[in-house]
């Protein structure tokens, strides 16, 4: 394990050699982001660690997008997302798979999710279209926008406005109380065994971890900025030895 660190460090130390320490450090704090309000306005080039008691997403993320915070705002197209929060609000397109965990998700009635959904929240609400299939372990789930792929759920409450479409098949648990379903709409029950442990102590167990990632991952990048700045300064004091002793 320690062997693959040390090659990891001498790439990442080669990387940051090339391309120049003032660069690496805006390439670190624009793709390493922690504080209290976070508004990124900006295209990031990479994949970004992004965590904050408010998330204000107002430009692209070209790559993949690590959010955790209280309340997340996703206002720009995105490519793949991973967001944890107490409150999610996705106002504009996913091109690739999105996962999502929170409190309260909201899937706006601006926003086109081009792939798969994974949702694992309190309480989600589809006003947008899901273009393929949709995963959902909830307590309530209001669909009101267009899925045309599958959906999945695992929920207690289930509402199905009367605009909405769902072109695949709606497959949910058995004992879900489900209002608003239609003839036009396919669906499949299944059965799942009764867990003790509540929805909210999975979601809070869940949300955490992923918190703590995100932000384990920001203090190990800035620790690792540290390190590559003293390995920068060794090297260009080696090399102004190497070119005193060649003179």
């Amino acid at each position: 394990m320690k062997r693959y660190l040390k090659i990891l460090l001498i790439i990442m130390t080669c990387f940051i050699l090339g391309t120049g320490n003032v660069e690496a450090k805006s390439y670190i704090k624009d793709l390493f982001q922690a504080g209290d309000n976070i508004s990124v306005d900006k295209e990031l080039n990479g994949t970004a660690f992004i965590a904050g008691n408010k998330v204000e997403l107002n430009s692209k993320i070209d790559g993949i997008g690590f959010i955790a915070g209280n309340e997340l705002n996703i206002n720009y197209d995105q490519d793949y997302m991973f967001g944890a929060g107490a409150t999610i609000n996705i106002n504009n397109n996913i091109e690739k798979d999105v996962f999502l965990a929170g409190e309260k998700v909201n899937i706006k009635e601006t926003s086109n999710l081009n792939r798969d959904a994974y949702i694992f929240a309190n309480t989600v609400n589809i006003e947008g279209s899901i273009e393929r299939n949709v995963y959902v372990y909830s307590t309530t789930v209001n669909i009101k926008g267009t899925i045309k792929g599958n959906i999945v759920v695992s929920a207690m409450e289930i509402n199905i406005d009367d605009n909405a479409k769902i072109l695949g098949t709606l497959k949910y648990d058995e004992n879900a109380v489900i209002e608003g379903i239609r003839e036009d709409i396919k669906t499949k029950t299944y059965k799942i065994e009764t867990n003790e442990i509540t929805f909210k102590e999975y979601a809070t167990k869940f949300i955490s971890s992923y918190i703590h990632i995100v932000l384990l991952a920001i203090v190990l990048v800035f620790m690792c900025e540290n390190l590559f700045k003293k390995s920068l300064k060794q090297t260009e004091e080696l090399n102004a030895n190497k070119i005193l002793i060649l003179c």
